[in-house]
């Protein structure tokens, strides 16, 4: 049996639900009554995603302080376990990493341990339970594995602060870096780390990045744009031994997502800048064709954001954008290029959910971008290739077959009433349906 519908190739909604829908899977929301805020997603070795942030809804002491909050899910979202950490005290999760045991390691700051406020390393197993717990002076904002098991890490304590570890999470060093606040580190080929951050006195930042070697020794160290609250976000080595630099720069005109691509010196070779007002970058990384994909927020006039998200080719050139978003504020965190080819895009919402704000999860197909949204501006609209049917939904024999409703949720195929589907056939989203009356 084959699948019976009539092909329209150019299909356009007068009511836009999608924008550029046959790329949209999924997305989820995560959270209670009183809030969340989401810093990191990772996909992790058996498909699904670990998601890292802050609780004021689960754990002890909330909903006047807030707890690290972690979100195992599997390859659809949904979810697998969820864990808060802390205590009374005021504790925030920032970065994620899984483990080479199958665990995952998070970085963030606790007031709730250690004598006062210092930098919280968790050790957890694939269960979400801690194995142990380590604290430090200052604040962690950022953690990667190392090529000797251990642990690098960096934050502020005085300056930007990097704090090398073994796998047991105990310092091997330290190095501070003055009047400065490091939010995101790497390794580098050659052993050594970058680091991304800012410099200067608020409100007066500018973007700040640091090379150093296997021992936390500076090799150089750049600023760029004037100060006046420019931010360096993320940072990651490229395919050419360079760096791209996320972030975002402000000026009079308003503030705008920035990226910043260097040589191995740390030399600008371009620098772009994307969004309409006010936008800010918050992840950037590098992907397969060699171009990059950026999210943060994006808004016309100060007042409500959208999650925002910009890919281009090698040379920083805009390929696409996409917002999304409804009646309040939604901005992206975390960006991630997934093993299918599509993005794993982390962001907080405060339109969609079940509290005040939420985790929420996007996940995309390939090349371009669609996710389910509100309040979508008739200007996004596009013409869409797409299947229509009414009556059954006959689907091929011999194939392992799904359909999946825009929420992503697997539904029976002979009971699907109209709206929208997507058909997987031997693991693979393969096509869009419209089922009318």
């Amino acid at each position: 049996m084959r699948l019976t519908c009539e092909l329209i190739l150019l299909l356009t909604f007068a009511t836009a639900i999608f924008a550029q829908a046959p790329d949209t899977l999924w997305t989820r929301t995560y959270g209670g009554a009183f809030g969340e805020f989401v810093k990191c997603v990772r996909q992790t070795t058996d498909g699904g995603y670990v998601i890292s942030g802050s609780t004021w809804s689960f754990g002890p002491g909330t909903p006047d302080s807030s707890n690290i909050y972690i979100v195992k899910t599997d390859s659809l979202g949904d979810t697998l376990w969820t864990k808060a950490f802390g205590g009374t005290g005021g504790d925030w999760g920032c970065e994620v990493q899984q483990t080479t045991d199958g665990g995952y390691v998070v970085v963030g700051t606790t007031e709730s341990f250690g004598g006062g406020s210092g930098l919280l390393l968790l050790k957890i197993d694939m269960n979400g339970d801690t194995l142990w717990t380590k604290t430090y002076g200052g604040s962690g904002y950022s953690i990667q594995l190392t090529s000797d098991g251990g642990y690098i890490i960096c934050g502020s304590f005085g300056g930007i602060w990097l704090l090398k570890t073994d796998a047991n999470g105990d310092t091997v060093w330290t190095r501070a870096y003055n009047n400065h606040v490091g939010y995101s580190v790497q390794q580098t080929l050659d052993g050594g780390y970058i680091i991304a951050g800012i410099t200067g006195v608020y409100p007066d930042y500018e973007i700040y990045y640091l090379k150093t070697n296997a021992n936390g020794d500076t090799l150089w160290s750049k600023t760029y744009g004037e100060a006046s609250w420019n931010w360096g976000s993320e940072v990651q080595q490229t395919t050419d031994g360079g760096y791209i630099i996320t972030g975002y720069i402000r000026n009079p005109g308003g503030a705008y997502v920035i990226l910043i691509k260097t040589d191995a010196d740390g030399d600008t070779v371009w620098v772009r800048t994307y969004g309409d007002f006010w936008a800010w970058g918050y992840s950037g990384q590098q992907t397969a064709d060699g171009g990059y994909i950026v999210t943060g927020l994006n808004a016309d006039t100060i007042g409500t954001n959208d999650l925002y998200i910009v890919k281009t080719n090698v040379n920083g050139d805009t390929l696409w954008t996409r917002t999304y978003g409804g009646t309040h504020n939604d901005f992206g965190c975390s960006v991630r290029q997934t093993t299918d080819g599509g993005y794993i895009i982390a962001g907080q919402t405060s339109s969609f959910g079940a509290g005040h704000s939420d985790f929420w999860l996007l996940k995309t197909d390939t090349d371009t971008l669609g996710v389910r949204g509100q309040e979508m501006n008739p200007a996004t609209q596009s013409k869409m290739g797409a299947t229509i049917f009414s009556g059954p939904l006959l689907l091929p024999e011999g194939k392992n077959c799904r359909v999946f409703d825009i929420t992503g949720r697997v539904v029976i195929h002979d009971k699907i009433k109209p709206g929208i589907y997507f058909i997987e056939i031997d693991g693979k989203i393969t096509q869009k349906v419209v089922k009318v009356r």
